[in-house]
């Protein structure tokens, strides 16, 4: 099928069917395990899966000013770590898109904070270190 058959068919189904909202839920989950990439065989955590669907609600945000650069973010891995008397939200990232979180790393720790309410959120670099 070509892309604008795709589109076609999702509005058609998305806007005729009863249940269309789990359909769109089912679409959205789906888009949204695009942006984890794990290694090969490791299924992603239920927190890894609620960061992405995150990262990708502020992607289709129409109102978001970062939409073109999230398009290249993704993530490798997100754990929850307790400082003192709050948690932190670590999400690691790779290094090949580090440059471009660091562009919009200040709006989208706004963002992320404000849909994971009482956490601070870090963003981190995966290196790999090659033999020689």
């Amino acid at each position: 099928l070509a892309q604008g058959q795709i589109c076609r068919f999702r509005s058609a189904l998305f806007a005729e069917s009863p249940g269309a909202g789990f359909l769109s839920f089912f679409f959205a989950m789906f888009n949204a395990r695009k942006k984890i990439l794990k290694d090969k065989g490791a299924a992603p955590t239920e927190l890894e899966e609620e960061v992405a669907k995150a990262l990708f609600d502020i992607e289709v945000s129409p109102s978001s000013d970062i939409k073109a650069d999230l398009r290249d973010v993704y993530i490798s891995s997100a754990q929850d770590l307790e400082v003192k008397n709050r948690i932190a939200l670590v999400v690691h990232v790779p290094f090949r898109v580090w440059k471009t979180v660091r562009k919009i790393q200040g709006r989208l720790i706004r963002e992320l904070e404000k849909k994971f309410n009482k956490k601070h959120v870090v963003f981190v670099a995966n290196r790999t270190i090659l033999d020689k």
